[in-house]
């Protein structure tokens, strides 16, 4: 997990959910498939959200996509970094599939 400011991150949701006024809680809860106290202890700063639930609040508080990432230093992998690292990992796996196969040449080379 990457390294960020969790205060920046409740900032940003603190912020937002204040513009929005008090039914985004339960709007947001939702959108996250979260209880609305979960959302609470994010305004308050009790919980911070996981980095893999920053786009869905960004989407739902209509905040910039990336924003909670970029103001708050996060130098961990985003949702754009995943296909990127299924393909590398497809490749491991395809390798260490190969190296165990057994020969199929017929020589015993």
């Amino acid at each position: 997990m990457g390294a960020y400011n969790p205060h920046v991150v409740t900032r940003l949701i603190s912020e937002a959910l204040e513009r929005q006024g008090y039914g985004s809680l339960t709007a947001l809860a939702k959108a996250c498939g979260v209880q609305v106290q979960t959302v609470s202890k994010w305004r308050d700063g009790e919980v911070v959200p996981r980095p893999e639930r920053w786009p869905t609040i960004e989407d739902a508080l209509e905040l910039t996509r990336g924003q909670i990432a970029k103001e708050s230093g996060y130098t961990g992998p985003t949702l754009d970094d995943l296909p990127i690292r299924v393909a590398r990992l497809e490749g491991q796996i395809a390798e260490i599939l190969q190296r165990l196969r057994p020969d199929t040449t017929g020589d015993g080379s």
